[in-house]
Parts: C-alpha cells; sequence; structure tokens
C-alpha cells in the first residue's frame, strides 16, 4: 500500500499536470480563420469600380431646411428630477444650450468649408463605397515617408483627426514623414453601409487592407481608438506581413487567458497590477457596476438598432442628446455630476461638425448602430480572431489615458499584443483623447513610429 506520502506527492503532481494542461490549452493560439472577400453591397455579386474619385461634402438647401424645420417645431423638454445632473441622461439643460448653439452661432456654409480642407476621396471595395481623406506631406527634402491608416469608433468620426493632421504630417526630429490615409468606416459618414448581415471587423479590417493596396502601399501602420482599435487590431492579427506597426489608444485583449488573470488578480491585485493603477481594474465588482451603469446604449445598439436609428435618425435633438451624453462619460465617468456635464474638455464646434456632417445629414445613425449588432453576435466568438494574438512581426504600441475606462496592465496586454514595444500611461485624457488632448496623441504616435525605425 502507498504511504500517505507517496499519494500527497501523486495528489500534486496530478494537479500540477491537469492545471499545466488547462493553461496549455488557454495559451494555445487557435487557427486563423480565412475570410472570403464577401460582396457586401446590395443585390448579387458584382464588379467593383476600382477608380478613385474625387470627394467634398456637398449638404443641399433641401437638407438644411429640413434641420430647420425639425429645431423649429421641437417640443419642450421634460424637466429633470430635482437635484440631479445627468444620472438619468443628458440634462436638457445642457441639450438646450447645445441647440442654442446651433441655431443662432453655428455657421453651416463655413463649417462646411473647413470639413472639405483636406483632399477627400471614395472607391468601391466589396461593393462598399468607401470615403477617405489622403493626405500626402510636402517633402522638399525628401525625408522617409510612411503610410499610416487612422480608423476611428463611434460616435466619432474622421473629424477627430482635423487637429492631427498638421503635426502628422510635418518633419520631426526623428527625420521621417507620414502619409496619412482616415477612412469613414462602413456605415459611418460617407461610406456606405453593408447590405448583407454579419461584416464585423475582421471583415471591415480586409476592405481597409485593400484600400491600402489600391492606393499603392503594401506596408503601413495602423493607429486606432475605439472601434477603429478593435478593426485596427484584427487588421494586425489577420494580415501581419501588411502591418508595420500598430498603435492604440484603446488597447484590450478579450484572449481566454487574458480572462483568467483579470479573475486571478482579483484575489490578489498585486499579482497583475501595480498599486497606482489597481483601482482602474479591481475590485472588479465596481467596474461591473460601472458598466452595467453606462451601457444600455451597448445593449441596444448591439440587440435592436434599427429601433434606436429610426428615433435618432428622425430627430436631431435625440441625436444630439445621444451622442453627447456617451461623450460625457467617456472623457471622465464623474461627469455625470457635473453641471456641464464635462463636455467643456471637447471643442463645442468640432462636436457638432461630426453629429451634423456624418450622423445627421448622411443618415447613419442606423447604419453605425448596427456596427454594434454585428460585432456583438455569437458569430464572431465563432470566427475567433478575438483569441488570436498578434504575431511577434508585427510592432505594437498602446497609450492608456488617464479616463479611459477599459484598462489592463501591460503584461495582460502582452497576451494579445505579443511584441509591445510602446506602453505609455498618461495623467489626462479620456476615450476619446483625439477630440480632448489631440497633442498628446500625436506625440505618442510619432513616438511609437521612431521605436518600430530604431
Amino acid at each position: 500500500m502507498a504511504s500517505k506520502t507517496t499519494q500527497g506527492g501523486l495528489s500534486v503532481a496530478v494537479i500540477v499536470v491537469l492545471y499545466s494542461y488547462i493553461y496549455y490549452l488557454l495559451m494555445k493560439t487557435p487557427e486563423t480563420p480565412k475570410l472570403e472577400k464577401t460582396w457586401w453591397g446590395e443585390g448579387e455579386e458584382g464588379e467593383d469600380d476600382v477608380g478613385i474619385y474625387p470627394f467634398k461634402i456637398d449638404v443641399t438647401n433641401e437638407e438644411l431646411q429640413d434641420l430647420e424645420l425639425r429645431l423649429n417645431i421641437s417640443r419642450p423638454p421634460t424637466p429633470p428630477l430635482e437635484t440631479t445632473q445627468h444620472e438619468y441622461g443628458l440634462n436638457p439643460k445642457v441639450l438646450y444650450e447645445y441647440l442654442r448653439i446651433l441655431k443662432t452661432e453655428y455657421n453651416f456654409t463655413e463649417r462646411q468649408d473647413f470639413l472639405n480642407q483636406f483632399p477627400q476621396f471614395t472607391t468601391q471595395i466589396q461593393g462598399l463605397t468607401i470615403h477617405f481623406l489622403h493626405i500626402v506631406p510636402d517633402n522638399p527634402e525628401k525625408l522617409p515617408v510612411f503610410p499610416i491608416l487612422l480608423l476611428h469608433g463611434w460616435p466619432s468620426s474622421v473629424v477627430e483627426f482635423y487637429k492631427m493632421v498638421p503635426t502628422l504630417t510635418a518633419p520631426t526630429n526623428q527625420s521621417f514623414l507620414l502619409e496619412l490615409v482616415i477612412p469613414s468606416l462602413p456605415g459611418f459618414g460617407y461610406s456606405s453601409a453593408p447590405r448583407k448581415p454579419n461584416c464585423q471587423s475582421p471583415h471591415i479590417a480586409q476592405v481597409f487592407l485593400s484600400l491600402m493596396r489600391r492606393l499603392n502601399h503594401e506596408k503601413f501602420y495602423v493607429h486606432g481608438s475605439d472601434w477603429g482599435g478593435v478593426v485596427g487590431a484584427d487588421l494586425a492579427t489577420l494580415f501581419p506581413k501588411a502591418v508595420l506597426g500598430f498603435h492604440s489608444n484603446f488597447c484590450f485583449s478579450l484572449r481566454y487567458i487574458s480572462g483568467v488573470k483579470v479573475l486571478l488578480g482579483s484575489l490578489y491585485p498585486p499579482l497583475m497590477v501595480r498599486e497606482e493603477f489597481e483601482d482602474k481594474l479591481y475590485p472588479l465588482l465596481h467596474l461591473v457596476r460601472f458598466y452595467l451603469a453606462e451601457s444600455g446604449y451597448l445593449h441596444i445598439q448591439g440587440t435592436k438598432p434599427d429601433t434606436i436609428g429610426a428615433c435618432l435618425n428622425d430627430s436631431p435633438e435625440g441625436l444630439l442628446s445621444f451622442v453627447l451624453e456617451k461623450l460625457s462619460v467617456a472623457a471622465n465617468k464623474d461627469n455625470i455630476h457635473l453641471a456641464n456635464a464635462g463636455l467643456d474638455k471637447y471643442n463645442t464646434t468640432t462636436l457638432l461638425d461630426t453629429i451634423l456632417f456624418y450622423y445627421w445629414f448622411p443618415r447613419t445613425a442606423t447604419t453605425s448602430a448596427r456596427f454594434y449588432a454585428e460585432n456583438l453576435s455569437v458569430k464572431v466568438i465563432e470566427l475567433g480572431v478575438h483569441n488570436l494574438p498578434v504575431n511577434r512581426e508585427v510592432l505594437c504600441g498602446c497609450a492608456f489615458f488617464q479616463h479611459e475606462f477599459v484598462y489592463l496592465p501591460e503584461n495582460i496586454l502582452r497576451d494579445k499584443f505579443t511584441n509591445l514595444v510602446h506602453y505609455t500611461t498618461y495623467k489626462s485624457g479620456g476615450h476619446f483623447v483625439a477630440l480632448e488632448e489631440g497633442d498628446l496623441l500625436v506625440k505618442d504616435i510619432i513616438s511609437f513610429v521612431s521605436k518600430t525605425l530604431n
């Protein structure tokens, strides 16, 4: 009969083997899915018009008159509850200040001219008309030029990058230049929406790969924020040979091993996160409460986007209220307790530029909301790109800003971004930092690109 010591040793060995096997399964790299080139346009598959055509925003007088009519027949707001600010949603006092600015100060002609200042184009890819800005820097000194794809999210647009353009395209002390390609996501702004279901972020990554190749860029950098960060990460994951480097201010890992690490850290946080950032992740119950309180928009757009889209496409006040409330919380979760909702972190005119010219006039409230439904579906999980690590040949950079609502420490991010050569943290800024503190983001992007060239 085996001694108790021997039995105990066998038990420990079995446990070690079991846990080692589970760890192996969690860390195992799944097979990379092969994406077919689906025709996302209307009707049967056709042949793309591969031409690249100049584009300008051109809002008609009829569209302006329609907006004015809707603004002038609005009902009085429902008064907020006493002693509240924005805990129940955007306070009508803030909404009607924005409406006042829109009616009395906002100059549509000037803003349209502003938005048309950079070269814009459209081209057709897999049945989708893709709108994009393409800014080639002046280069009298013949410096090396590297293309970079800049990707926005919701409820944002290409406008978030406008004030960053001059600095991004200027010569740096690292002696290189950046050529900017800034597309509107399909279903956003002036990019047409998919007419078939299940167009998810990996498929959009495939579309943008084709866009860059059409512009004669076989290799390029990628930066993404919000959903643009998801699409960019998928691009780097699925097409590593095309990506010189991936940078984002919205880095996270949905790999299963990362989830296990986050849970283990809840038992002893120093195991996973430095003390100064512990409150960004733990206790997990606080984080879950915040996500439940502030993710109502995500649930409705992720399940019934056409319902909310019908409301937002028909009411400029509804669209303003819905978007401004999310931008408020994205800047700082505590903004719901402030009288001005913390929206002074943004430039008011820039916010109205996006809401009006990229959501209201092109009527994209529904099609942009569908992005959530497509990317929060079971089919995305079945595709499995979220559980794939980015190949080590892709250099990656992550910037974390103080009030970002999604935080993972560097050691967990490495589960996804295996060659993380650049990781920075900032004491200011929020989720849409390009709109808040674009200069900081520009410096971080340039710093990242510089590191990849050393």
